[in-house]
């Protein structure tokens, strides 16, 4: 069976160590595979990559890592390279790197992520992402999921980072160790549907079949944020799961939202439920009962009004019909998000920033 798990892999607000404690057991007990610690807000794993990683720093990561093992899950950190060779060269920075990667060999992780996202093009950017993924396969790292800067056909990359140069996938495909993961969104940045014919076609590219990193549930930025992503798993399949080489889901910044929307995911990917079905099943079983005919009768508010498009007299309605229940978390987030307390400034964040 394929592998499905969670990229924490947003903007804004990270979800913190009791969060996440708290996800480790809710995807021991729903049967999930990985996490991934790659929140953009660490500027340690990203913009500022290159300086060094203090004692408690690596302590933090050693304690993700021993907690998402104790549970029977894989654990995985993002290491995004920022502006690779552009400050002191690339054999410098090479250096840097593989002192970065033992480090994290050192704390314990099961999946190497080196994640170019969001990262201007050039010429050469195929060769050099290439030498930085066989320079963590000489130290020995055997798992590694690799994110190009072009992670998608979608022109909205092209338009933000540069024209991506001709036959960049083909180039990476042919370059990188066939045993190590390429990272894919579908179609579009945030693909309404990942059909497994799509992911066909681009696996002869890859030469190999894609790691989706699934935007779906993503609310992260000052358009996003406006939403609650309560939203089925629709557009994909089990037929997908199985054209990839494994599936992680990206999802939204309230943790226990989040929860109900990647248990809904397992039951359409793997169990073969409905979309439609899966969602109410998942909200149902995850919350107390009149909480969840409130999610349920609210969904449309929050998936599709949003913040803007909802009157201030409606946001006080919904707020009062949720406080009963502010001993649940997931109503405590909908009463947050309804008060504007979510919200992230940077929807693309550059290595040119």
């Amino acid at each position: 069976m394929k592998k499905l798990g969670v990229i924490e892999g947003f903007f804004g607000q990270p979800w913190g160590t009791e969060g996440r404690l708290g996800l480790f057991d809710f995807m021991k007990a729903h049967g999930l595979d990985f996490y991934f610690y790659a929140p953009k807000q660490d500027a340690l794993l990203r913009t500022k990559w290159r300086d060094d990683w203090n004692a408690d720093y690596l302590s933090h990561l050693r304690f993700l890592s021993e907690n998402c093992r104790l549970r029977g899950l894989h654990f995985g950190v993002g290491l995004s390279p920022y502006s690779l060779g552009k400050r002191g060269g690339m054999e410098a920075d090479l250096a840097s790197l593989a002192v970065k990667v033992r480090q994290l060999h050192d704390i314990g992780i099961d999946i190497l992520g080196l994640f170019f996202d969001d990262m201007h093009g050039h010429p050469d950017i195929a060769a050099d992402q290439i030498r930085a993924v066989n320079s963590a396969r000489d130290l020995d790292i055997k798992n590694i999921a690799f994110c190009p800067s072009y992670y998608t056909y979608d022109a909205l990359l092209d338009r933000a980072f540069g024209q991506r140069p001709a036959h960049y996938l083909e180039d990476l495909g042919a370059g990188i160790p066939a045993g190590v993961d390429i990272i894919w969104t579908g179609p579009q940045v945030i693909s309404t549907e990942i059909s497994a014919e799509h992911l066909n076609e681009v696996a002869v590219s890859m030469k190999r079949p894609p790691f989706i990193w699934d935007n779906l549930f993503a609310n992260d930025g000052p358009v996003l944020c406006k939403f609650l992503k309560l939203r089925p798993f629709a557009g994909r399949s089990n037929a997908a799961l199985q054209a990839s080489s494994g599936w992680g889901i990206n999802p939204m910044n309230q943790i226990e939202m989040s929860k109900i929307v990647i248990l809904a995911s397992k039951k359409t990917a793997v169990d073969g439920m409905p979309p439609d079905e899966a969602l109410i099943a998942a909200v149902r079983e995850l919350t107390s009962a009149p909480l969840a005919e409130r999610l349920i009768e609210h969904i449309p508010a929050c998936m599709d009004l949003g913040l803007d498009k909802l009157t201030a007299e409606q946001k006080k309605e919904m707020v009062e019909k949720f406080r009963p229940y502010q001993d649940e978390v997931a109503a405590v987030e909908v009463i947050d998000w309804l008060e504007g307390k979510y919200h992230a400034d940077l929807e693309i964040e550059t290595d040119e920033a």
